[in-house]
């Protein structure tokens, strides 16, 4: 694609030597600027990695009894990466515009822009629905949380279809014109599409801070002890970032209104946006992770091999803070004993339950270690009926 800024300058104008902006007084433009490039990147990569292995974790405990929130987990994870590689390919923009060159102002660029908008509002919607489903599994306890779910959810799908039809229809190029026609003359067109982020920016901050409000009652009456009420209650603290990311994502999206480093200024909004959908994804993954972490990885071979070559008085005292299902598994070198391999087969039994709800690590009837749980598998079965 040829630039359309091209027919502006005199013939033979080199114009990836122009910068797209002009530099404040005492500044010259650096077409070899990193930017935000770097930090973004790695930001990204780093929230990226993170919340996929949630996801992730939450879907291998969930295998045996998949639900409709598993589902959008997984839109979720798939859109997730697909918008980091976006980023990435995006990266080089990630700079003041006086340090990039016009030339890079093309229908390339538009096109990267629709397409990092859609998949943000794409997958913004899956990974907040899916929490919101999560809630419905967790805490629908009442007719009136149920509809309060609901709510969410519909105020969810209307924030970004709404978005996604906007940004459609004002940044993509009408039947028989091209990407490079749109950003030559896109003016007012470019106005619209960042009034439709600001738009959907203070949308987004009313919908994750009704998402952390939400589930703050009803913890506060479960007939919990008060540890337990804190580390559920730190799990949703993890929301609050996201309430954090979506106030930041709006205060950027309105200073690209009135600076002109409006591409340094978007990187910023990109890092926000992830971090929003990501902490939705790790929010609604955590309970089923804290299953699989305490079940798969707590209780492996080589965990407890690696805990065995801690010298005693650390061993000691970390087994002061783990759980007694540490003791509840039988050591790979000793003889087993009617009693070993009956706590066996509980363990066993138990992680075939762990993937039936995400009600494991709230339910009030369950204690913290899963030696407790062995000696109860019926509370459990009742849960999943």
């Amino acid at each position: 694609m040829g630039s359309p800024y091209a027919g502006l300058f005199p013939p033979g104008t080199d114009i990836c030597q122009v910068p797209s902006g002009q530099p404040p007084e005492g500044q010259v433009p650096n077409f070899s600027a990193q930017g935000l490039r770097p930090l973004v990147i790695s930001l990204g990569l780093i929230f990226t990695i993170t919340a996929v292995v949630f996801g992730l974790g939450r879907l291998f405990v969930n295998r045996r009894k998949l639900q409709w929130s598993d589902l959008f987990v997984l839109f979720a994870i798939l859109l997730n990466i697909g918008y980091t590689v976006v980023l990435i390919v995006y990266s080089r923009y990630f700079r003041h515009s006086w340090d990039v060159p016009l030339c890079w102002l093309d229908g390339r660029f538009e096109q990267i822009s629709y397409i990092w908008q859609s998949v943000s509002n794409i997958s913004l919607f899956f990974s907040k629905t899916a929490t919101l489903l999560v809630f419905r599994q967790i805490f629908s306890v009442s007719r009136s949380t149920n509809i309060a779910i609901w709510i969410g959810i519909a105020f969810d799908f209307v924030i970004y279809a709404t978005s996604l039809i906007l940004v459609t229809y004002w940044a993509t190029p009408r039947p028989g014109q091209s990407w490079d026609r749109l950003i030559n003359g896109a003016g007012s067109t470019a106005q619209y599409v960042i009034y439709v982020a600001i738009g959907q920016g203070a949308a987004s901050i009313l919908l994750d801070t009704y998402m952390f409000i939400l589930p703050l009652p009803i913890i506060a009456r479960l007939n919990l002890s008060p540890r337990r009420k804190w580390k559920i209650g730190a799990v949703f603290l993890v929301a609050f970032l996201g309430v954090v990311a979506s106030i930041i994502s709006l205060v950027y999206r309105v200073l690209e209104l009135t600076e002109s480093a409006s591409l340094y200024l978007g990187s910023v909004v990109l890092l926000a946006n992830l971090a929003e959908m990501d902490i939705a994804l790790i929010v609604c993954s955590a309970p089923a992770f804290a299953a699989f972490m305490r079940v798969y990885v707590l209780q492996s071979p080589a965990f407890m091999s690696i805990r065995a070559l801690l010298p005693s008085r650390s061993r000691s005292r970390s087994r002061s803070k783990d759980t007694a299902s540490m003791e509840a598994v039988p050591s790979p070198n000793k003889p087993r004993t009617g009693r070993n391999t009956e706590q066996h087969a509980d363990l066993e039994r138990l992680r075939g339950q762990v993937g039936m709800s995400d009600t494991w690590l709230f339910d009030s009837r369950a204690t913290s270690d899963v030696e407790t749980q062995t000696r109860r598998p019926e509370s459990h079965e009742r849960d999943g009926q």
